[in-house]
């Protein structure tokens, strides 16, 4: 009896105690929804003091992501693929995103596929995203998607 009480225990805590992989896993879809919705505060909280995306710092990716978002039209955003692995003292989220866009002069497409890696810090319930790295948006590979877009803050037009 006591086994039994106790399987239902170890049973109960972990349905409702996320692991650090499920918790990435949320603030990775919570990252991504942000971007679309253009929530620089909520995409703000997500992000490490530190974080860096190529030659990005915090304050670039959080202006780079409304920016980008606005001026592509972004409109949706599907998570097609999710896989949190550990590095070390890091998770690394791997994800696939289908992305909808309304067209226009920056980005005549308006449907994309890209894949990033998000690597994460912290331990237990508080992580943040560290770094940011494009791997492929549409056709386009990691280096000219550094060197075209992550090489400098974007600068608005006036």
């Amino acid at each position: 009896l006591a086994l039994i009480l106790l399987a239902i225990l170890l049973s109960a805590i972990s349905y409702f105690v996320d692991t650090p992989a499920e918790t990435v896993d949320r603030l990775t879809r919570q990252f991504v929804s942000a971007v679309v919705d253009r929530n620089g505060v909520q995409v703000g909280t997500l992000l490490h003091p530190d974080a860096v995306a190529f030659n990005w710092t915090r304050q670039d990716i959080i202006s780079g992501a409304q920016y980008y978002a606005e001026t592509t039209g972004l409109n949706s955003a599907r998570i097609t693929s999710l896989q949190v692995e550990q590095d070390g003292p890091d998770l690394v989220s791997y994800l696939g995103v289908w992305s909808g866009h309304a067209g226009g002069p920056e980005l005549p497409a308006t449907n994309l596929t890209s894949h990033w890696k998000l690597i994460w810090a912290g331990k237990g319930k508080l992580w943040q995203l560290i770094e940011i790295i494009p791997l492929q948006i549409a056709n386009t590979q990691r280096e000219q998607i550094e060197q075209r877009y992550l090489d400098r803050p974007v600068q608005p037009r006036r």
